[in-house]
């Protein structure tokens, strides 16, 4: 009896023991774990750090040992722009300017010329000039290519870019240098800015029996309201399919 008593003791002893050895081996893989990653945050850290001090010195180096006294803001933006291109296309950079620009356009106006541009083949190109506006009037033509815009090329430069140097106070010029199909010279052409008034849907109507089509050209604050009562108008004509062009 006495035995058995003992051993039991022993068994229950031992049971305790391994639930401590388990807890203790939970715990310190706890603690190992949160130390490794802490360990490795701290190389990421470290490697950032290591990075942002050869920028630094990079920087520091221009500022002091160039032939002339270059901008220091336009350095960092330069720098900037670098990070965003290592990225994908739609990753860009916007200074004050930019922005400021971006957000009159999703108002529903602003001051510039009036086209549509993107760059094809490298090249800024015209997708369109808009209705009655200064551009339209100049006789600028889709598929003309501005190879400069206030004489400097526009060689490597971005459409948000581009769109920030032809847009400004209604009543100012800008020059444009366009390369056009079929003609040999280069032609010039200055154009005064105007207020711009974005028209979201260009066209609504019917192509076929009850069959509604609208094309919703631009993205601005007029673009909701102007949607619905779009479809307000087609859906008391009778319309029962839709067609939206987003192009």
């Amino acid at each position: 009896m006495e035995d058995g008593i003992q051993k039991g003791r022993f068994i229950m002893i031992t049971r305790r023991k391994f639930a401590l050895i388990v807890s203790a081996v939970v715990l310190f893989s706890v603690l190992a774990g949160g130390t490794i990653g802490l360990f490795a945050q701290s190389r990421s850290f470290d490697q950032i750090n290591f990075q942002l001090r050869i920028f630094s010195t990079a920087f520091k180096q221009v500022l002091d040992r160039y032939v002339t006294a270059p901008d220091p803001q336009k350095l960092i933006y330069g720098a900037i722009k670098g990070m965003m291109e290592t990225l994908d296309p739609h990753s860009v950079f916007m200074d004050a300017k930019t922005f400021r620009d971006l957000k009159s356009s999703t108002q529903g106006s602003f001051g510039g010329i009036g086209i549509q541009i993107g760059v094809r083949d490298e090249v800024l190109t015209v997708i369109a000039p808009m209705a009655g506006t200064p551009a339209s009037r100049m006789g600028i033509q889709a598929g003309d290519r501005i190879v400069k815009i206030e004489g400097k090329p526009t060689k490597g430069i971005t459409s948000d870019e581009a769109v920030g140097k032809l847009r400004g106070e209604p009543g100012s010029n800008v020059t444009i240098t366009i390369e056009r199909e079929g003609v040999s010279e280069l032609m010039d052409y200055t154009i005064t800015r105007a207020l711009i008034e974005i028209e979201s849907i260009p066209y609504y109507g019917f192509i076929a029996d009850k069959i509604g089509y609208v094309w919703l050209a631009n993205f601005s604050q007029k673009s909701g309201p102007d949607l619905s009562k779009a479809l307000q108008d087609l859906e008391k004509q009778g319309m029962k399919q839709l067609i939206l062009d987003l192009r």
